[in-house]
């Protein structure tokens, strides 16, 4: 009998909490932002230079601008730096 008034105390918590964050939300502005996606293919380098053309994996990053691109890299290193730093992504045409 103990474990079910503890268990639904702990019911009704839950409840209140997700309802006072679903107050909290709906105050602000639910703009809807399109996002497009890209398939982000494994690093590009300068210098020494290298690249993984070929092995077909990438992940998938989101922009809210559509740019044309023929294909899509991260960048490797800092030899592109202050332009290209290290992490950034990088859509070539």
């Amino acid at each position: 009998m103990i474990f079910r008034v503890v268990f639904s105390l702990f019911d009704f918590k839950v409840v209140v909490y997700c309802s006072e964050l679903l107050e909290e939300q709906e105050k602000f502005d639910n703009k809807v932002v399109d996002l497009f996606s890209y398939k982000t293919y494994e690093g590009l380098s300068a210098g020494t230079g290298y690249s993984y053309f070929g092995d077909g994996d990438y992940t998938l990053t989101y922009s809210t601008e559509n740019i044309p691109h023929d294909f899509v890299s991260w960048v490797v290193g800092d030899s592109m730096e202050p332009d290209l730093p290290d992490g950034d992504v990088v859509l070539i045409k």
